[in-house]
């Protein structure tokens, strides 16, 4: 029996010290981005709520009124609205998060709160639409978060959660801004005068990705659209004849669905071989200043630099050699011997 209690015990030690290890990183990572908001233009720091202060919440506001007030009121000053980034220290697994917080200053609270939602109803298709066109490579329309809860007074029309990837103040500070220039259109004019914008119905937004089968296919398919059948057959036969085991010029990266890497030459060497393979199978393209070019995004997203690297380091090397033959001499006697190329190009 001790055994089993001093065991449990051991576990319960070892999650409270991993808890607090992995609690403070995070922790700190947030109140260091929520901090970095000192230098958005157009915020300033107010942790009080309506004039509270408020020990629990870290909040960067949006200075929106003609004074340069942090908060706008209906014309019937029942009320008030602040547009906001906050992150909540105690619970802090909403992470940081923006929006609108509304205050019920007068009235049936259940009433203003309705009202509040059906607003935010009006409202949501014209912010979907401005965030949507200022980020083309997001959908706002799959990110509003409903408020189930009204306290002491407040109310969220809707949240929107920082992702990880996102800057805070690229993405958090500019849309923050944008949604309170639509609520202060809104809140100046007489309601019933505005017209709704439809909610998007979808941005045809898909998720852009490299080293997997779709950007196989893609490549493919594009090289085919681009410079024809003979290029793309030509394209397959390098990776089918350089991926030999005798020929060994790239091999395949098994951590990713597909990925080639590069395992001979210097990063010259590749950049050479790649303009060979593209001179041998037209798929050359001239500038208008007559100098050639390579279509780099076809190789980009199969293969990668022998480190395992993308090839944004081989485009530099070739556009600082192209005229250099002696990079280009191993790789073409090794692309003639692999039968890859029929001639010196």
């Amino acid at each position: 029996m001790k055994d089993i209690e001093t065991q449990a015990q051991i576990e319960d030690e070892i999650t409270t010290e991993l808890s607090n290890l992995y609690f403070n990183q995070y922790y700190q990572n947030y109140i260091n981005q929520m901090e970095s908001l000192d230098n958005a233009d157009g915020f300033e720091r107010d942790d009080r709520f309506f004039g509270h202060f408020d020990d629990q919440h870290i909040q960067y506001k949006v200075k929106i009124g003609d004074n340069g007030e942090t908060f706008l009121y209906s014309k019937d000053m029942h009320r008030a609205y602040e547009f906001l980034i906050e992150f909540d220290k105690k619970d802090t697994g909403y992470g940081i998060y923006y929006g609108c917080r509304a205050f019920v200053c007068e009235g049936d609270l259940r009433d203003e709160v309705m009202l509040l939602s059906r607003e935010w109803d009006s409202l949501r298709g014209e912010v979907c639409e401005i965030l949507n066109n200022t980020f083309p490579t997001k959908d706002f329309a799959k990110r509003f978060r409903p408020t189930n809860n009204t306290s002491n007074n407040t109310f969220w029309p809707f949240w929107i959660t920082l992702d990880p990837d996102e800057d805070i103040i690229d993405v958090a500070a500019r849309a923050t801004r944008l949604i309170a220039w639509v609520y202060k259109r809104y809140l100046q004019m007489n309601p019933k005068y505005y017209t709704p914008v439809a909610m998007p119905s979808g941005t045809g937004i898909s998720t852009v990705t490299s080293f997997t089968n779709d950007a196989r296919d893609i490549v493919y398919r594009d090289i085919r659209k681009e410079f024809g059948k003979e290029a793309e057959s030509g394209y397959k036969k390098f990776i089918r004849l350089a991926r030999k085991t005798e020929n060994g010029i790239i091999q395949k990266d098994g951590r990713y669905e597909f990925a080639y890497r590069f395992v001979r030459f210097t990063l010259e060497g590749i950049a050479a071989t790649i303009y060979l393979i593209c001179k041998e199978y037209g798929m050359i393209r001239t500038r208008e200043d007559g100098h050639e070019s390579i279509p780099w995004e076809y190789f980009d997203q199969i293969f990668l630099a022998p480190d395992g690297d993308p090839l944004s380091s081989i485009r530099k090397s070739y556009s600082n050699g192209r005229y250099r033959k002696d990079f280009i001499k191993r790789p073409l006697q090794n692309l003639i011997d692999s039968g890859i190329i029929s001639s010196k190009k």
